[in-house]
């Protein structure tokens, strides 16, 4: 593989360990304000349950995003796993925020207009990962790693596990 292919890995595995980071850093202070909401509000009592609850809450993006750091670290490191956990992560993050506008476009949250800001955020963060899951699945990434179609198989069945499961919390 060429260095400018190593580049673009690196450069890859930098933003997935960045964007799960920062994703990780937001998750825990809304669940954290989840927490303290609920039990400030007497709607859980603080404890175990309450735990539960803002962790089925926030369970999938929570996964999603420590899949993000730990697929950046196994990529740097040359490991077909974080090839592998990077496609899944970027065609869930490519097809989520798709599915989210086409929801909110069907059945907007308003019934007055749609938030413009909203589906131009969505729209520019799926080209955004697409563009990085069409630079993993070149050809030379694709001799490097040389996955198998049960590798092909199983990336499908976990994306759309974790497409349903996003879906179904929301």
């Amino acid at each position: 593989m060429s260095n400018r292919y190593s580049i673009i890995e690196k450069v890859i595995s930098f933003i997935l360990i960045t964007w799960g980071g920062i994703i990780l850093y937001e998750l825990t202070g809304s669940m954290i304000s989840m927490y303290r909401g609920g039990v400030r509000l007497e709607i859980v009592r603080p404890g175990l349950n309450a735990v539960f609850r803002v962790l089925f809450h926030f369970g999938v993006p929570l996964i999603v995003c420590i899949a993000s750091i730990i697929s950046g670290i196994l990529l740097l490191s040359n490991k077909k796993t974080g090839w592998i956990i990077a496609i899944i992560v970027l065609l869930t993050e490519t097809l989520y925020p798709v599915s989210f506008i086409l929801l909110h476009i069907v059945k907007p949250t308003t019934p007055y207009k749609t938030d413009v800001k909203l589906i131009l955020f969505g729209a520019i963060w799926s080209l955004i990962f697409a563009i990085m899951l069409i630079l993993l699945l070149l050809k030379p990434f694709r001799l490097k790693y040389s996955p198998s179609s049960a590798t092909y198989l199983v990336i499908i069945v976990v994306t759309g596990l974790l497409l349903f499961s996003f879906s179904y919390n929301r």
